[in-house]
């Protein structure tokens, strides 16, 4: 099941990006992101047409006992536009992943909030 992250953009930015960092290699996977304002049209960023960028790393991640482990990352980076911020009052997303023999798996959900957005450029 879908972790749910819910976060806030300011409306009109370009910054900062949004950085989604997870502590597996996926390299090989395609990853996709549909964000749907409400009342507008979904717009859908891709790895595969470089709208999201995806890096591949080695990373420490602390585990609930508070133990470090090292392992490879895979960070997807939305470096959206102020014209996609600017769509955005209340949006819902999805991010879902698409490996090489074609499973898919979405890893995020929830809701973006957009907030400010009073200039208008």
């Amino acid at each position: 099941m879908a972790t749910t992250y819910n976060f806030m953009i300011d409306r009109g930015s370009s910054v900062p990006a949004i950085i989604f960092k997870f502590p597996y290699d996926f390299t090989g996977s395609t990853f996709e992101l549909t964000v749907k304002p409400s009342g507008g049209n979904a717009f859908v960023l891709s790895t595969e047409d470089d709208t999201l960028a995806m890096e591949h790393g080695v990373g420490v991640l602390v585990t609930s006992n508070g133990s470090q482990v090292s392992g490879a990352t895979t960070t997807v980076t939305w470096a959206y536009t102020p014209e996609q911020s600017r769509l955005i009052t209340k949006a819902e997303y999805e991010l879902q992943q698409t490996d090489a023999d074609g499973d898919q798996a979405i890893w995020l959900r929830g809701t973006i909030t957009g907030i400010g957005g009073l200039n208008n450029d």
